[in-house]
């Protein structure tokens, strides 16, 4: 029977929290899939950058076109349908690229503006509303973090399998494997079963709650410089083995996480994470030996995880009460926000000027956090 009641999990990863962390892993790996090859077609059946330049700003501005209205959308409706409604739409804006890809430019920028309202309408439902109900208030961060993980590895598997389709077979098969990655993100989800949850008195149609959290705007900005950076390092990789050794990258950084940095002092991994990222981006402008790139493209994943993770604590670490979901929804925003618009840059620019921006970025970032962001956080943080 349908009741608002939720079963006792004593360990966080059961049957549920399983199939929605897969389901975050696949909806992720498909829009990331396409996103990086994207620019590509657009280039050769359009000529000027501007196309893709706009194509990605209006992806960025897609994202948040769904925010105000989530929290009224997942009270109104069923939660899981609306995130199923997202990743169906996401299935329908991959296949109106099939068909445009080709045509006029202004099909091309619509599309990449409902990629992103697909997009993040299906990816803040989830992180905001659907992992957080399935746990236990006491497991609720750990929640947050594993299943983050899950999906910022799709970062590397979504690309990886995007260039390696689109070199063997060209574009059009992309989009089936993005395709293919939405169908089974759908798959995952619709196996968890939420029960029926009334809608709240004070209803609203728009609104913050579970969209953007003000007092997290400092660490919004200061987080969102560090994946502007990591955008402008995608926007200049078209080999299949950069998003390889990135994957090793995120897997060593995880194994930091529990093994180094479990009791290390708090600013570390901000630290670290720059730090790393600055050495990457360093030996991607002066030394083109292989076991170096291998060496720079591992250290652009175990600094980005790194910075993510801890950032995404941050966020968490600030909420008020009930904010929790608010706080996943705007650390997401601000993700997405950097990477677009790094990739945006990144194709206006030449391949070393996009690395020195980015370098600049790392370091404009690691100040600001030290001598800004770190002091404001340990005065306003509530948990």
């Amino acid at each position: 029977m349908d009741t608002q009641n939720t079963p006792i999990h004593f360990k966080l990863w059961h049957r549920s929290f399983w199939y929605l962390a897969i389901a975050n892993f696949f909806l992720t790996a498909s829009v990331y899939a396409l996103l990086p090859v994207l620019p590509f077609t657009l280039h050769a059946h359009h000529g000027g950058l501007m196309t893709v330049v706009y194509a990605f700003l209006a992806y960025c501005l897609g994202i948040y076109l769904p925010g105000p209205c989530i929290s009224w959308l997942v009270q109104r409706f069923r939660r899981n349908h609306v995130c199923l409604f997202g990743i169906l739409l996401l299935a329908g804006v991959i296949g109106f690229f099939s068909l445009t890809h080709n045509r006029l430019p202004i099909f091309l920028i619509i599309g990449a503006l409902l990629l992103g309202v697909a997009y993040g309408l299906a990816k803040m439902t989830i992180v905001s509303t659907l992992i957080i109900d399935t746990c236990e208030s006491f497991q609720r961060t750990e929640a947050n973090h594993s299943s983050d993980w899950l999906g910022r590895l799709a970062l590397a598997v979504g690309p990886f399998a995007g260039f390696w389709t689109y070199y063997k077979f060209g574009f059009g098969y992309v989009e089936f494997v993005s395709l293919a990655f939405a169908a089974l993100s759908f798959l995952f989800l619709s196996r968890v079963h939420f029960p029926f949850k009334a809608p709240g008195e004070d209803l609203h149609h728009m609104c913050l709650d579970r969209f953007f959290l003000p007092q997290g705007t400092m660490l919004f900005f200061n987080f969102m410089m560090a994946t502007l950076a990591m955008g402008l390092i995608i926007s200049t990789q078209q080999s299949c083995h950069f998003f390889l050794y990135m994957l090793a990258g995120f897997l060593l950084a995880i194994i930091s996480e529990k093994y180094v940095f479990a009791n290390a002092n708090l600013k570390s991994e901000t630290f670290v994470g720059c730090f790393v990222l600055a050495a990457a981006l360093l030996l991607m402008l002066f030394r083109q030996e292989r076991a170096a790139t291998m060496i720079a493209d591992a250290f652009c994943g175990f600094g980005i995880g790194i910075l993510g993770s801890r950032f995404l604590l941050f966020f968490i670490k600030l909420a008020h009460h009930c904010e929790r979901g608010t706080s996943q929804s705007t650390f997401f925003l601000s993700w997405e926000t950097g990477m677009a618009l790094g990739m945006a840059l990144g194709w206006h620019l030449a391949s070393r000027e996009a690395l020195v921006v980015a370098l600049c970025l790392i370091v404009a970032a690691l100040v600001i956090y030290n001598f800004l962001v770190h002091p404001w956080y340990l005065a306003h943080k509530n948990r």
